[in-house]
């Protein structure tokens, strides 16, 4: 990771959890990894194409460890205060089949979007209407789940997104495997809900071996 970026500039105040510094590799490649550093913030990233989390996780873990061993050593055994896994979903033209986003969410991923029909009443029934959804579930297993879901553009073409977070609010150990178990339990309840939301289009996804997300 031998290239470096200062996102803010120097002398700009820092804001926080906000990233300050950037690292990526020197060659650049399809579906690069990158890691993010700022005021009490620590990400790890890849870019487009995104395979499978098995081939994602050791890059995760790889940058967890150097943030526990350059951690000042006053710090060092502090816990983080919280661990959180993003998930960014693009379903272009090829997924939608043409349905505006209002009925592709409805129909394809289950979301239920229903009006109350003194609003319909004055929508033009020309024009499709423009949804955004946010909802933030607690689940069962302590974690919490963020969802916002609506209509982007991603490389120039028209698409709804999903934008998933799951985290775990409570403070997680200065530890490898504490963290790491924490990411993996937020990977299992984005990898089931993913593919339980998009079985009417799972046909159309062409999964890859190894890319079930």
């Amino acid at each position: 990771y031998g290239r470096f970026e200062r996102v803010v500039p120097a002398g700009f105040p820092l804001m926080p959890f906000q990233p300050v510094y950037r690292y990526r590799k020197s060659t650049p490649e399809e579906g690069t990894t990158l890691y993010q550093l700022g005021v009490g913030l620590f990400s790890a990233n890849i870019t487009p194409p995104y395979q499978s989390w098995e081939a994602f996780r050791p890059i995760v873990e790889k940058g967890v460890a150097m943030l526990l061993e350059c951690r000042d050593e006053t710090e060092k055994a502090s816990p983080f205060g919280m661990a959180s896994l993003r998930y960014i979903d693009a379903f272009k033209a090829d997924l939608t089949q043409g349905r505006s986003a209002i009925a592709f969410l409805s129909e394809a991923l289950g979301f239920a979007v229903k009006l109350p029909a003194a609003i319909e009443s004055q929508a033009d029934p020309s024009a499709p209407i423009k949804p955004v959804l946010q909802f933030s579930i607690p689940l069962k297993n302590g974690l919490v789940m963020n969802l916002n879901a609506g209509e982007g553009v991603v490389d120039g073409q028209e698409a709804v997104i999903t934008d998933t977070s799951v985290l775990k609010p409570k403070e997680v150990a200065a530890d490898l495997s504490a963290v790491m178990a924490a990411f993996d339990s937020a990977h299992d309840v984005i990898r089931a809900t993913f593919l339980g939301i998009t079985q009417e289009i799972a046909h159309l996804m062409e999964p890859k071996d190894g890319g079930t997300k």
